[in-house]
């Protein structure tokens, strides 16, 4: 005959024979970058127990009573475990709200439970442990049995120790019917299932049920005890071990194309694979890890278990996109198992590259606005896949940056400026990612504090380089004269050089005889966006030049000349601003042979006029003089004592004079542009005043 019986009863702990096991169960209140887990194992191993019912008779032949067997009693005696402890590490228990109406429960599969802390006369408020009896309590509160649940809690933790006692109170056990099978031939019988485990205390609980994956064995051993024709003692015993764990391991996701980083173009499929050892559901996807998650447009497992229960699965994902924005998209990938978990989220780069056209350097003075305007110039870099960094110049200093473009083909982002200035906000627009040519390429833009708008921009991109020249017309030296400004009166002037590479610089030399000189490069219509910084970085000059190739010239313009105010400064403690001053150019050739006179003058003598006036120098004074062949001065000897000296190579004149009636010595300073020569000239504050003097010195 054979029997079945029952085993242990599956509650969330570690059940080992005659031991006390520690689990480190779930938070409570999950993160995603938290990996706890819940496990036991059970035991339960049948033994027959034989006990002697009645010893055995030999009997008296001479009274003819025959011998008779001893008489045994046969039963099944099932050992298990009685203590075991499980440790929830918990976010959010406020030890002042736990009181007698705390609730604590905890299940796993058909067992539960639960009771309130003042269901347990021994509790008292503030305790952080207390003890509730399977059995109950007497008059005096003392427990009834050792069967029961101790629990211990912190702000972050709570200890659960059950001892299962042999209280008849207890929680119901499950039958090993629900985890061995219908099988009772002997041998050894897999053990695969799960069940659902869950626990609450307080207001805290799991955020959703968790899934027990369990496995282990059933052994089966047919046991026979007494005689052959007493089948009541024919038994089937059973020894069940298993194994529970919550799966708290994430599952696994990959790409296998295209490439990270891959240029894609606007469409493309983009695939991988998935692995969990407990069991796939999918793969979803998003552009934003912060938002709604989207399943991939196919999946389909490449391996599952072959008995339909839990185990390894691997599967096989497709994530159709069409449409890619130019730049770099960004996509996040996860794979979800079967117990909840994700993978942590796999970060994708594709990249629909950026037209040929729209790469490389960027350049473009700032448009300031009327009010509070920001002047100023900037340059970013493009590369292939959207990124770009470049770097603003404004008056105060020079802020690095880097970004890329947005998914809807604009650019947005925040300059940090350090402590000084606060952060302002980049906002712009590519005018064609197919521009009809280079010189269409173009970047609108503007930059705004706290939503007040600053400044506007344009900028243009250079396409120059070693390997694409510029047109020879657009490369050399040009010199540029600008207007002279009320005071400090005197012309200034800017020595531009441009390189059929796209380098650019251009010198500038102001009235008040601060130089400054600025590097970048040369658009496709030959731009030449000039910004430089005077006065320690608080003052600027700046222009927006172009290069003329057809007659090589620089396109009249304007520059815009600032020197900020100082209580410091003895000449201009108001400062100055002057936004319009007028600004043009020619190129400049070294005469040749050496022999030739600059600015195309004749050989008859006098063949040139100097002309000078300003502080100090009213009316103006003129002087005709000599420039000889292979450029040398005669200049007639003066009360003024005027000098003057030329590099006909670089077309600079120099000088001095003395200021009508006194022996105080100026500096000249002029540039040849055509066919005269423009400039100023400084001298120092005369006697008892601390203020210095300029004027205007011009030769045709």
């Amino acid at each position: 005959m054979s029997r079945h019986f029952p085993v242990a009863p599956l509650l969330v702990f570690l059940m080992v024979s005659g031991a006390m096991a520690q689990v480190i169960a779930e938070p409570l209140e999950l993160k995603t970058d938290f990996v706890p887990s819940v496990t036991f194992t059970e035991t339960h191993v049948d033994t027959v127990v034989t006990t002697l019912v009645s010893p055995a008779d030999p009997g008296d032949p001479r009274n003819g009573i025959d011998p008779t067997p001893a008489m045994y009693d046969y039963s099944v005696v099932a050992s298990r475990a009685a203590t075991a402890t499980v440790v929830a590490n918990i976010k959010g228990i406020v030890l002042a709200n736990i009181d007698a109406t705390t609730a604590f429960s905890m299940t796993l599969g058909k067992t539960a439970v639960s009771f309130t802390l003042g269901d347990i006369p021994t509790y008292v408020k503030g305790h952080t442990t207390t003890f509730y009896c399977w059995k109950g309590w007497n008059a005096a509160k003392k427990a009834l049995g050792t069967g029961g649940v101790k629990l211990t809690w912190t702000a972050t933790k709570l200890t659960v120790v059950v001892t299962m006692g042999n209280e008849e109170t207890r929680p119901s056990p499950i039958s090993s019917d629900d985890f061995v099978g219908a099988g009772t031939d002997p041998g050894t019988f897999p053990i695969k299932d799960t069940v659902a485990a869950e626990i609450t205390f307080g207001s805290i609980a799991t955020t959703v049920p968790r899934t027990v994956y369990l496995s282990g064995s059933n052994k089966i051993t047919h046991v026979h005890k007494g005689t052959i024709d007493a089948p009541l003692y024919d038994f089937d015993l059973y020894t069940v071990s298993e194994t529970g764990a919550a799966d708290y391991v994430r599952p696994l996701v990959a790409l296998t194309s295209p490439k990270q980083g891959a240029s894609v173009g606007a469409a493309v499929d983009v695939k991988g694979t998935a692995y969990d050892a407990k069991g796939l559901v999918g793969v979803e996807w998003t552009k934003d890890p912060n938002s709604a998650w989207t399943t991939t447009d196919q999946f389909s497992y490449s391996a599952q278990p072959a008995d339909g229960l839990w185990g390894a699965a691997s599967a096989i994902w497709t994530i159709s996109l069409q449409s890619l924005p130019r730049g770099t998209t960004r996509l996040w990938v996860r794979s979800i198992d079967e117990s909840g978990n994700t993978s942590l989220p796999m970060l994708v780069t594709l990249v629909n590259p950026m037209p040929t056209l729209l790469t490389g350097r960027w350049d473009s003075l700032l448009a300031p606005e009327a009010v509070n305007g920001l002047r100023g110039a900037m340059h970013f870099t493009f590369a292939v896949n959207g990124s770009f960094t470049g770097t603003l110049v404004q008056e105060g200093g020079s802020f690095p940056f880097s970004s890329s473009l947005l998914p809807d083909e604009t650019l947005s982002f925040s300059i940090k400026r350090g402590t000084v200035f606060p952060a302002l906000t980049f906002t712009g627009a590519i005018g064609s990612f197919s521009p009809v040519g280079e010189a269409a390429a173009s970047i609108t833009g503007s930059l705004s504090l706290t939503g007040n708008n600053l400044a506007t921009f344009t900028a243009t991109r250079s396409p120059w380089s070693a390997a694409k020249l510029a047109s020879i017309a657009l490369a050399g030296r040009f010199h540029v004269k600008i207007a002279a400004a009320t005071a400090p009166i005197g012309d200034n002037y800017a020595v531009v050089t441009t390189a059929r590479s796209g380098t650019a610089t251009a010198a500038f030399a102001m009235a008040d005889g601060s130089v400054v000189t600025w590097s970048g490069v040369m658009g496709a219509n030959g731009q030449l966006p000039a910004f430089g910084l005077l006065y320690g970085g608080k003052g600027s000059v700046s222009s927006p030049m172009t290069v003329n190739g057809a007659d090589r010239t620089i396109n009249a313009t304007t520059a815009i000349w600032v020197r900020p105010s100082s209580f410091t400064d003895k000449q201009f403690p108001a400062g100055f601003q002057y936004n319009g001053l007028t600004a043009s150019g020619q190129a400049y050739a070294a005469p040749v042979p050496a022999t030739v006179r600059v600015m195309s003058l004749l050989g008859a003598s006098p063949n040139a006029t100097v002309s000078w006036s300003g502080d100090g120098v009213n009316p103006a004074l003129s002087l005709g003089f000599t420039v000889k062949t292979s450029n040398l001065l005669s200049v007639p000897t003066t009360t003024d004592a005027l000098h003057l000296g030329l590099t006909a190579s670089t077309g600079l004149w120099t000088g001095s004079f003395k200021i009508p009636g006194t022996a105080v010595l100026s500096t000249c300073k002029m540039l040849i542009v055509g066919n005269e020569a423009y400039g100023h000239w400084t001298a120092p504050a005369p006697t008892g005043s601390v203020v210095k003097r300029f004027g205007v010195i011009h030769v045709q």
